[in-house]
């Protein structure tokens, strides 16, 4: 079910995501075109799949799908490795930048260029508000914050997500 939300109180700008998701399925080319959405960057672990999982499931493989027929295209963009981000990308057939060091937004700039799509019709889908929401925001792009697949988080991920969940507090969803 796709939510929105809007903050109460004052909140640092760069943590604040243009779209709140429940999971990556969610987000639907009708809500891509209300935002005017027309490519994604996707981070992968937790995000698209468990953190290290390769084992992709049908709901991935049905998403994918229909952004493709809906002529959306994906690139993933991961902090993680070469070996782990480019073997997933290339089950999925997508393309990919690795050790992207968000929140930097460097290789954010480079995935918009990789999906050939101006910078105002790019969002970027992830599960981190501290790397992937301000990372989309220092790049001058749109972003997607959905909640967290899994648990197997890093030990140092699971200590940002106790600093998210304060700022999460401030989010109010609305059906």
């Amino acid at each position: 079910m796709a939510v929105s939300f809007f903050i109460r109180g004052i909140m640092n700008k760069n943590l604040y995501p243009t779209v709140y998701l429940s999971a990556f399925h969610d987000v639907t080319p009708e809500l891509l075109k209300k935002h005017g959405i027309t490519g994604l960057l996707c981070d992968l672990d937790e995000t698209l799949v468990g953190h290290n999982e390769q084992e992709i499931n049908n709901e991935l493989i049905s998403w994918l799908e229909v952004l493709s027929e809906n002529d959306i295209p994906v690139c993933i963009i991961s902090n993680n490795t070469q070996t782990r981000t480019s073997q997933f990308a290339r089950k999925i057939g997508v393309p990919y930048i690795c050790m992207a060091m968000k929140p930097f937004a460097f290789k954010i700039l480079r995935g918009a260029d990789v999906i050939n799509k101006p910078r105002d019709e790019v969002a970027l889908v992830g599960d981190q508000l501290f790397t992937d929401v301000k990372a989309a925001r220092n790049a001058g792009i749109k972003s997607i914050l959905v909640d967290p697949m899994g648990n197997q988080s890093m030990w140092y991920v699971k200590m940002k997500r106790r600093r998210e969940g304060k700022y999460k507090k401030e989010f109010k969803k609305e059906a």
